[in-house]
C-alpha cells in the first residue's frame, strides 16, 4: 500500500493535533523506510518478479518489516522511544501519552493496511512461520479505488482536525494531494522496474521528501 498510508496519517491528526503532518506521515511510512534500507543492503530479500500481482511485481522475504511480530516490535519501540524523549523534554505525562499511543498507533496500522493488498508474503513472525494476505493487489481497481478513498477520507478528517486560517494552506494541501495521488497511480501503471536497488532508493526518496514537504506545509502555510 501507498497512498492508503498517507490516508492514515492524515486521519490521526484528528487523535493529537498537535503532532505535526511530518511526523504522523514518518509514523504510517516508517515500516517501508526501514524495509527499503534492508532491501537495498540485502538484509532483507526482495526481488521483481514481473506478475507476481497485477499492480505491484515485487517479491521478498521480509520477516524484520513485513511481519505481524516485527511491526508489533517496531511500533512498541517507538511507543518507547515517543514517551521517553517526551519525557526528557519536560512535557507532562498525558501529553507523552497521547503522543506515543498515537505515533505507534501510526506504525501498526501499516500492518492492517498492507496485509489487505499484499500477497501472502507477510509472516506471522519469522521465515518459518504462516503468511498473511488478501491479495487485493491483483484486483487494481478496487484496491486502487480502496487506498484513494482512504486518502480522501483522510484529508476531509485532516481539514476538520485543524484551525486552517489560509485559504492558500487549503490549495496547496490539494495541489500536494493531487500530485501524491498521481505519484501512486504512476507506480503501477508505469513499466515494470528491473532493478530493485534503483526502486527501492527512489522510494526511500519520494517517502522522505514527502515526509519533508508535509513538514514544510504544515509550518509555512498554515
Amino acid at each position: 500500500m501507498f497512498i492508503g498510508h498517507y490516508g492514515v496519517g492524515l486521519a490521526l491528526k484528528k487523535a493529537d493535533n498537535k503532532l505535526s503532518l511530518g511526523l504522523l506521515f514518518l509514523s504510517v511510512t516508517l515500516i517501508d523506510i526501514i524495509h527499503y534500507a534492508l532491501g537495498i543492503t540485502g538484509v532483507e530479500k526482495v526481488e521483481i518478479v514481473p506478475g507476481f500481482t497485477r499492480w505491484v511485481p515485487i517479491k521478498g522475504e521480509s520477516p524484520y518489516t513485513h511481519s505481524l511480530a516485527g511491526m508489533a516490535f517496531i511500533s512498541l519501540m517507538v511507543f518507547a522511544a515517543v514517551m521517553f524523549l517526551g519525557r526528557m523534554r519536560g512535557q507532562e505525562k498525558d501529553a507523552c501519552l497521547r503522543a506515543s499511543l498515537v505515533l505507534s498507533l501510526g506504525v501498526f496500522s501499516h500492518f492492517l493496511c498492507d496485509v489487505i493488498v499484499h500477497a501472502p508474503d507477510i509472516y506471522v513472525s519469522g521465515l518459518n512461520s504462516t503468511k498473511m494476505g488478501f491479495g487485493l493487489w491483483n484486483y487494481p481497481v478496487v484496491s486502487n479505488s480502496l487506498e484513494i478513498g482512504m486518502f480522501v477520507v483522510g484529508l476531509l478528517i485532516y481539514f476538520r482536525s485543524v484551525t486552517v486560517t489560509s485559504a492558500r494552506f487549503r490549495r496547496t494541501m490539494l495541489v500536494f494531494a493531487l500530485c501524491l495521488t498521481a505519484f501512486h497511480l504512476s507506480l503501477g501503471l508505469a513499466s515494470s522496474p528491473d532493478n530493485i536497488v534503483v526502486v527501492y532508493s527512489l522510494m526511500m526518496a519520494v517517502s522522505l521528501l514527502v515526509i519533508g514537504i508535509a513538514w514544510r506545509l504544515e509550518k509555512g502555510l498554515r
